[in-house]
Order: C-alpha cells, then sequence, then structure tokens
C-alpha cells in the first residue's frame, strides 16, 4: 500500500504563520527602498562615518620569535627536499 505524503501547500503556508510575514516593498528605479536621511542618521549613529582606529604592530616576545624563525626554516628546508625530489624524479 502505497501513503500519499503530500501536503497541500496552502496548508503548509498557513501552519507556518506565513501570513503574518509582510511583503517585502518592491523598489523602482525612481522609488528608492529606503530614505537618505536614515541612512545617513544610521551612520551617524554607528560611527560608520569616522575613521578607524590606528592598527599597529603588535611586539612579539622572544620566544615568539624563535618559533617564528624556526618555521621559516623549516619552510626553506622543505623547499629544498621538494626541488631535490622533483630533480631526481624528473630525470627518470
Amino acid at each position: 500500500m502505497k501513503r500519499n505524503n503530500v501536503v497541500n501547500n496552502e496548508y503548509r503556508r498557513l501552519r507556518k504563520g506565513a501570513t503574518k510575514i509582510p511583503a517585502q516593498r518592491r523598489s523602482t528605479f525612481n522609488q528608492p527602498r529606503h530614505d537618505e536621511d536614515e541612512i545617513n542618521e544610521l551612520a551617524i549613529s554607528e560611527g560608520w562615518l569616522t575613521p578607524p582606529a590606528e592598527v599597529t604592530r603588535a611586539a612579539l616576545k622572544p620566544w615568539q620569535q624563535t618559533i617564528f624563525w624556526a618555521l621559516r626554516a623549516y619552510i626553506v628546508v622543505m623547499l629544498i627536499v621538494m626541488a631535490v625530489g622533483f630533480s631526481r624524479s624528473a630525470g627518470s
């Protein structure tokens, strides 16, 4: 016996409360979606027009500098190993 599990879309829409969702206002070329005064007020209140704070370099501790130099050395060694590996396999 095969069941028909199709649910009426209208019933599903009403059950989810979709009728309470307001329709999205469409904008046209002549009618913008937002008022420019609202946007300006929002930009001023949120501080979007002020310049961002200066970003400075963080001072590293000596052990952090040692780790970064070790990582650089590791990368150089791995590049050398890869170059040797490619050069030996390229002649075969």
